[in-house]
């Protein structure tokens, strides 16, 4: 089964309400949005590696951490297990998070599965001072930011500029699910 790895910051909380939502259980961070997709670059003269129909495993650093880590809820990185609960989930207090309330819930490296409902290709680059996505308007951006993860678009856009040189239209494959 095809792997997606994930490990930025910014869409854990909409990852982990991924995994509440696809368990039927109650969403950990309400005030986030649930991650219904993903983008990823589109090297030049290929074709998306995945396909309507094809089932996802999601993992959290996939391929940086070793094969049954925990990781906090809080910064995503790797955790010992505090205390456990018959579903093998336990709590810990968040390192980069020290306050009275940075309890966090931690969880497995393989996050959810999920299966693939539709494939787009879309074009990003630097217009004007912020990245644009070809044929969409600022609102549009923004739902797609929020579908991605972020809980706001500027997260979206400096995540973009930060990881990708998009001073020249680049292609990316989106990926939806849910």
């Amino acid at each position: 089964m095809p792997a997606l790895s994930m490990s930025c910051v910014n869409i854990l909380p909409a990852l982990l309400n991924l995994r509440a939502y696809n368990n039927n259980e109650k969403l950990p961070f309400p005030d986030h949005p649930i991650k219904f997709s993903t983008i990823r670059p589109l090297p030049k003269d290929k074709k998306p590696r995945l396909k309507v129909g094809d089932e996802v495993k999601i993992y959290w650093k996939q391929r940086t951490t070793p094969k049954n880590s925990w990781f906090c809820g809080g910064c995503g990185k790797i955790s010992e297990v505090a205390t456990t609960t018959n579903r093998k989930i336990g709590f810990v207090i968040c390192s980069e998070r020290p306050s009275l309330y940075a309890v966090f819930a931690v969880f497995p490296k393989l996050i959810t599965t999920v299966k693939i409902t539709k494939v787009d290709i879309i074009e990003m680059w630097m217009g004007n001072g912020e990245p644009l996505i070809t044929g969409n308007t600022l609102r549009e951006t923004k739902k797609i930011a929020r579908i991605d993860g972020f809980r706001h678009h500027l997260q979206f856009m400096k995540f973009f500029i930060d990881n990708y040189n998009l001073k020249e239209p680049k292609k990316f494959v989106r990926y939806y699910w849910g």
